[in-house]
């Protein structure tokens, strides 16, 4: 380790000799030592001992600069081959855990990707310098608020998550992100395809609006085409544009068919309120289909709220189908490796508490309620039991472990 100030006195011979030597070798040592050289120059480097970086000073003299890794191979730095491509694996940091707030400042993390923890309603990722980009992962259910300057979401409205489901979101400087893709966990769409158009007040559709996706605002009443207008197969999809939890996705949203034509589930001229729509989560619509002379809305779907199957835990929510289940299903979503399986495999489970001599109650109930409203998950003072994958044995399975969702159909 050696480092010199680079100015040779008048001296004697000898003494000029030894000078000399301590540069050349502070020179070939890359002024090395566990404290920065006391007489610095632009573009100097140094090997700094303490810290095990190589460091090279700024253009103005004024700051060292970071290059890499004295240890490391090619300094820690991806190398390049011929074309001046880099080769090698990019290794990141792992996921940083951030809670969620109203303002959940994920640009303050130090790695590019975090998992969003907790349930808080998210309205702002907070301010960085534009460019700046986060790979954000959800542990479970909370909202995202779109907003058209400070949190641009993929179809331009609020988006309810599930654990597991990923983002990629970029800064435009100012406290305003955009979130360049949403990505579920179960693989369903954000928004259905088709070509998207945005209504509001009364509107008429024609022949021509065949295949397209609708996006309704509260309020919005749409006639449907004359009957005589169409082909067998024609069909639209809507989108409830804003909907609200606890609220009957599509309230104050009128689909009526055309005047003397067409009927609608086998009623003329009725105005459908509310219930066309399928509430899924973070995305309420339904298609309408015309078949020989009937329109037809389907699927009518309700999926609840995904849950931690806890023993003796229940969940009920409001479906808003006005109609009684056609079919129900119940699927555990496994979170973690257990009984045989793997993160994101899913299994249907038992319906109807079991009870034997050796054992209490084991299982889960779903009902609807006689007013065609509410939707009742119960699960058994023991819990459920899940056959494992391999040796298909009934085996007892950790809660934590596994996600629950239910839904139905009308």
């Amino acid at each position: 380790m050696s480092q010199h100030d680079y100015s040779l006195a008048n001296q004697d011979t000898a003494s000029f000799r030894g000078d000399l030597n301590y540069s050349l070798l502070a020179t070939v040592g890359l002024n090395s030592g566990g404290t920065a050289p006391a007489t610095t120059y632009a573009y100097m480097l140094w090997a700094d001992t303490s810290s095990g970086f190589l460091k090279i000073r700024n253009a103005a003299n004024s700051a060292w600069i970071t290059i890499g890794t004295l240890a490391s191979t090619n300094l820690g730095i991806l190398a390049l081959t011929a074309g001046q491509q880099m080769s090698g694996a990019l290794s990141l940091p792992a996921f940083a855990d951030i809670a969620s707030s109203g303002t959940t400042a994920i640009g303050g993390a130090t790695t590019n990707f975090v998992r969003i923890t907790g349930v808080t309603t998210i309205t702002s990722f907070g301010t960085i310098a534009a460019g700046v980009w986060r790979m954000i992962r959800f542990a479970g259910a909370l909202t995202l608020t779109h907003n058209g300057t400070s949190l641009i979401l993929p179809g331009s409205a609020n988006i309810a998550t599930a654990a597991n489901d990923t983002a990629w979101a970029i800064s435009l400087g100012g406290g305003n992100w955009i979130v360049m893709f949403f990505q579920r966990a179960s693989g369903r769409a954000l928004i259905p395809g088709g070509a998207l158009s945005n209504l509001s007040g009364v509107n008429s559709l024609t022949n021509n609006d065949h295949g397209k996706f609708l996006v309704c605002g509260s309020g919005t009443t749409v006639y449907l085409p004359h009957v005589s207008s169409l082909q067998n197969g024609w069909y639209t999809d809507f989108y409830n544009a804003s909907p609200i939890s606890g609220v009957i996705p599509g309230d104050n949203i009128a689909i009526v068919s055309s005047v003397n034509g067409g009927c609608i589930s086998g009623d003329l001229d009725t105005p459908w309120y509310s219930y066309i729509f399928c509430s899924l989560v973070g995305a309420n619509y339904t298609r309408c289909t015309f078949t020989g002379s009937l329109f037809d809305f389907n699927p009518r779907c309700y999926e609840a709220t995904d849950f931690t199957p806890t023993a003796g835990s229940s969940l009920i929510q409001e479906h808003g189908l006005a109609a009684r289940a056609k079919s129900i299903a119940a699927r555990l979503i496994c979170n973690s490796n257990q009984n045989g399986y793997i993160v994101g495999e899913q299994v249907m489970t038992a319906w109807h508490p079991q009870q034997t001599n050796a054992s209490p109650s084991f299982g889960l109930s779903v009902t609807t309620a006689s007013s065609l409203a509410l939707l009742r998950v119960a699960i058994a003072t023991n819990g459920l039991l899940i056959n494992n994958k391999s040796s298909g044995v009934a085996e007892a399975f950790i809660e934590a472990a596994w996600t629950l969702r239910v839904s139905i159909e009308a």
